[in-house]
C-alpha cells in the first residue's frame, strides 16, 4: 500500500491528531517516515474529520466551546462552560 492509504486508512493520520499540512509532516518526519507534502495534503482533503472541523484563519473568528460537568458537589459552580479560539495551538478556558 502506498503511505498516504497507509497513514489514513491505517489511522495513522487519526494518531497524530488530525494535525494541519506542518505538522502531519512534522509529525511524519519525527516517526522517521519521509512524505511528500502533496501527499499529506490529499490525505488532509479526503479525511471527512478534518473536513467538518473548520479552524479560523484570523483570531476570534471560528470558536469551538463544550460543557462540562456535573463537578463535585462541594463545588460551587456544577456546570462550566469553555470555549476555545481555534487559530490559537495553546487555549485557554473561561467560565
Amino acid at each position: 500500500p502506498t503511505f498516504s492509504s497507509s497513514l489514513h486508512k491505517g489511522g495513522a493520520h487519526q494518531k497524530c491528531g488530525h494535525l494541519g499540512e506542518k505538522a502531519t509532516n512534522r509529525w511524519a518526519q519525527d516517526c522517521g517516515i519521509v512524505i511528500n507534502l502533496n501527499i499529506i495534503k490529499t490525505v488532509i482533503a479526503q479525511c471527512p474529520v478534518c473536513q467538518h472541523t473548520h479552524t479560523g484563519k484570523l483570531p476570534g473568528q471560528i470558536w469551538q466551546t463544550d460543557y462540562i460537568g456535573p463537578l463535585p458537589a462541594y463545588r460551587v459552580c456544577r456546570y462550566v462552560c469553555t470555549a476555545a479560539d481555534t487559530i490559537w495551538t495553546l487555549n485557554s478556558s473561561s467560565m
